[in-house]
Order: structure tokens, then sequence, then C-alpha cells
């Protein structure tokens, strides 16, 4: 039992037994070899047999629990069990082709997920549904030897629902969207340049939801075929290298930072 923190108290489980998972996968790809265009397709499905999941108590009162445990109002003690029930499901598709008057190559893609996650709250079972889709665009560069860019950008919508813990069901929505810049300006001189960014919806107001990473290098090539390079990166240039995410359960919602 640890009981480090007493709102918190933790033990573990020897009467579990082992888990059992079965995955159906399904993969399509075609390609055009003249034309350049590819498009590719996947799909699977996950189960699992006695899923080990967590069952908590919360105590409205002075509670006596497993093992001799008590909790006071508030308190919460959890542990490991045995649930059936657990299933996921993910789906994704992509398409590219060139784009002859940009000489770039760009490709779309687009994914589904599903997940339902059993849990016990006070004895009674939840299940924790989450959907997530996701949408990208990128373009890829093929101007010449001595510059290569790329742009993305993508938009990510995740929504949970709780079966017995409603209070606990949220939805966010997150952009992000980057650069890649390697030129050659003149000889051997390399400069690099890579921009992130990444804005959130739906988090609490405590947590900033924009993040913009940078990072900046300047390098130089030599030797037969300029094969070694010497190149100075600064990393973080604008000093918001945090990451950002939410957790959702039956018992609470987290957004950090």
């Amino acid at each position: 039992i640890d009981d480090t923190n007493p709102l918190l108290i933790s033990s573990g489980n020897p009467d579990l037994s082992t888990s059992t998972s079965h995955r159906f996968d399904v993969r399509f790809r075609k390609t055009q070899p003249t034309s350049g265009k590819v498009f590719m397709a996947f799909a699977n499905v996950t189960t699992t047999r006695d899923y080990i999941g967590t069952a908590a108590i919360l105590a409205e009162t002075d509670t006596v629990v497993a093992r001799g445990v008590l909790l006071a109002p508030g308190a919460q003690f959890s542990y490991p069990v045995n649930l059936d029930g657990y299933w996921s499901a993910r789906s994704f598709v992509t398409y590219g082709r060139p784009v002859g008057f940009l000489k770039s190559n760009t490709s779309l893609s687009a994914g589904l997920t599903y997940s339902s996650i059993p849990s016990l709250i006070n004895g009674v079972v939840n299940r924790s549904d989450a959907l997530q889709f996701d949408g990208r665009i990128f373009l890829g560069s093929n101007i010449s030897e001595r510059l290569d860019f790329s742009l993305s950008y993508g938009v990510n919508y995740t929504t949970v629902t709780q079966s017995s813990a409603s209070a606990q069901d949220g939805n966010y929505l997150r952009h992000r969207g980057g650069l890649r810049l390697n030129w050659l300006p003149w000889k051997s001189l390399v400069l690099t340049s890579n921009v992130d960014f990444s804005s959130y919806s739906g988090l609490s107001a405590t947590v900033d939801p924009t993040l913009v990473l940078w990072n900046a290098g300047v390098g130089y090539k030599f030797l037969q075929n300029d094969a070694v390079e010497v190149r100075l990166t600064i990393t973080d240039l604008l000093n918001q290298n945090t990451s950002v995410g939410r957790s959702v359960t039956g018992l609470y919602i987290e957004d950090n930072q």
C-alpha cells in the first residue's frame, strides 16, 4: 500500500489475471510510379479480455476499505483490477501526388480513432469512450538541390464521454502547423530553420494554449563531395518548449503544461 499521499492512496493486486488481446489489421497501398501518385489506407481493431483497469473508491465519510485502509472524507483509494469490455479501433488514409507548377509534392491524410476503456468507481462500472479525428495537409518542395522546404498543417479533435461520470465529459481541439527550410545560398554555406506552431481550444484558462517552437542553424560543408558538415544550431529561440495536454478519466479532467 502506498499512502505517501493520504488523499490518494493506492495498492497493487496479487489476484490479477493475465490479460489477453486480439488484434486485426488490414492495409492497402497503391502506387503509380509514372505519375508519382500514392494512396495508402489501413485499419485495425483490438479487443482485450481481462483488461487491467483501475478501481477507485471515493470516500464521502470516514471509510475503511480493503486491507484495513482508512480513508478520510474526500480521499481516494485505487488499485488495479481485471475488467472485460476494452476495445479500440483506428483507421487512416493518405493520398499524395506531385504538384508540377509548384515543383513540390503534396499529401492529404485523415484518421479516426475510437477507444472504450472500462473502470470501476465505487463499485460501479464506468466506460470512458474517446473519439478522435485527425486531418493533415503537407507540401514538400522539390525546387532544386540547393533549396528544400516543407509546409504542413493539421487539426485534431477529441471528445470523451463517461457512462457513469458525465461531469467528466469533455472535448478539445488542437491546431498545429510547421515550416522546415534548408538552404544553400552560397557555395557550401547551409542555413536551416524549423518552426512548429500549435494552439489548443477547450482547455482550462490556467494553461497557455499557444506554443511556437523555433530552431535555427548555420553550417558549412567541406572536403570532397561535401562529405563533412559543421553546424551550429540554436534550439527554442522563443523559449516556449513546453508540453501541453489533457488527461480525462472517470474521476477527473486534468490539463497540464
